[in-house]
């Protein structure tokens, strides 16, 4: 009896534990199904857009527009506190975290709502996931260079593990020579196609594989190279080489996302690349009287300068076209980059582009212009020269929704009565001595000045 007693109860302790496995396994099936839903979503334009709208209702607030974080935290970058795959984010939104004063959104909005706002943010996230390393040691002659060196792919590595925060730190190797190499998951944008900008050092190395494929750099300029990348979620492997690397050099590489043209690092994926971009903020405010910046800023053409107003409504005039190359939102510019870059690197805008170049407020027959001066006293004014007749441009702002530009002749005749005019649904235009037809602004030929309203939308 007490063996047939002993066998019941290990048959019922069996039972439960195939029910808690059961349930388990159940459990990561719907988490796995619902992660496989919300990706999905992330790559629907229709299901991001609508997600985006709630995210900028709800959620903006804490975490910003850009996601970038404020009092809450960022949910663009590789550092994710509380669960990074979408059905922990999404069972965070539901539940929230009333202790670090984020309600649960799970009573106020329907299920659908909120996978549509996770959706949104997988679909801007950038950085690397579950990052690996593992580290070689090369014993090598003292006389062998970092280009001649081969690493052998069957060797078996001193030492593995996880990367911290998901960056790509190449300098926590404890000996002079070795390999060092980092898989993981990178997302990359979206919505445009970019490049891995490294900046290293003559005797450093790295290579790169995708997917699993090698790729070689498609630019290499003084200690800078770009490789490449597909949009969105990939593969990606960085395996960096320091053999014989001279005492005073830094064991590092700054590893960044940037533009496909390289003119915009976007964001970083090594300590030393996050650092960089960190240092590289320096913004530059019209605080108490209008502000004028004369440097490279990405997006516009050269001889392009900036005018900021306090109430944060900013313009760009081309010295070389007489044109208004842009208008924008926010502070005037991050001239961080262009500091950091030595004068190669374009300063940013940090606010929201109204319009920018292609599309300008510009004479249509540019080629004559002159910029004689402009002054960065009261409110700037602008003086040139079209053909044989020579203008000011000066420009106001009474809220934070309308710029209006006048424009007066100081001498001769207009040359130039049909001037073009940005093409953007984020702005509105009115004239004032001048009329406005099919996308142009036509001046009457005897006008001594007129006034270009630009009313901002949105």
């Amino acid at each position: 009896m007490l063996l047939l007693s002993t066998i019941a109860k290990q048959l019922k302790n069996w039972r439960l534990g195939f029910c808690i496995l059961t349930a388990l396994v159940s459990n990561i099936a719907n988490a796995n199904s619902l992660d496989q839903e919300i990706i999905q979503l992330s790559q629907n334009q229709q299901a991001t857009q609508q997600g985006k709208e709630l995210f900028d209702t709800v959620c903006a607030a804490c975490h910003a527009k850009n996601l970038t974080g404020g009092a809450g935290f960022n949910l663009k970058d590789e550092e994710w506190v509380h669960g990074a795959q979408p059905s922990d984010i999404l069972n965070n939104v539901k539940q929230g975290f009333g202790n670090a004063g984020m309600p649960g959104f799970g009573a106020m909005f329907k299920d659908e709502q909120l996978k549509q706002i996770v959706a949104y943010v997988l679909s801007k996230r950038e950085g690397f996931e579950q990052l690996n390393y593992k580290i070689y040691h090369a014993n090598v002659d003292k006389k062998v260079k970092v280009t001649k060196y081969q690493h052998n792919k069957s060797d078996l590595p001193a030492k593995t593990g996880i990367a911290h925060n998901n960056l790509a730190d190449f300098s926590i190797a404890e000996v002079p020579n070795y390999v060092i190499e980092y898989t993981g998951t990178l997302h990359a944008p979206l919505d445009q196609d970019t490049v891995l900008f490294a900046m290293i050092g003559k005797r450093q190395r790295l290579e790169v594989e995708i997917d699993g494929q090698p790729v070689d750099p498609s630019k290499e300029i003084w200690m800078q190279f770009q490789w490449p990348l597909k949009r969105g979620k990939q593969q990606l492997t960085l395996r960096y080489y320091q053999i014989n690397i001279r005492k005073n050099l830094q064991p590092d590489a700054k590893l960044f996302v940037a533009n496909q043209a390289g003119t915009q690092k976007l964001f970083g994926i090594s300590p030393s690349g996050k650092s960089f971009l960190n240092q590289a903020t320096v913004i530059v405010k019209a605080e108490q009287q209008p502000e004028v910046v004369r440097k490279k800023i990405l997006d516009l053409p050269s001889h392009s300068i900036a005018v900021g107003y306090p109430n944060k409504v900013n313009y760009a005039f081309n010295a070389k076209s007489c044109s208004i190359v842009g208008v924008w939102t926010g502070e005037l510019l991050n001239i961080g980059p262009n500091i950091e870059g030595r004068g190669r690197d374009g300063s940013l805008i940090p606010g929201e582009w109204k319009f920018k170049q292609p599309q300008k407020m510009a004479p249509q027959n540019d080629n004559n212009c002159r910029l004689s001066k402009y002054n960065r006293q009261g409110n700037p004014t602008f003086y040139f020269t079209l053909g044989e007749a020579k203008y000011s441009l000066s420009a106001e702002t009474t809220n934070n929704k309308t710029l209006t530009f006048t424009y007066t002749l100081l001498q001769g005749e207009h040359s130039n009565l049909q001037w073009q005019l940005p093409n953007s649904n984020k702005v509105s235009i009115s004239a004032v001595n001048a009329t406005i037809k099919n996308n142009q602004l036509i001046i009457l030929k005897n006008t001594p000045s007129w006034q270009v309203s630009v009313k901002l939308e949105g």
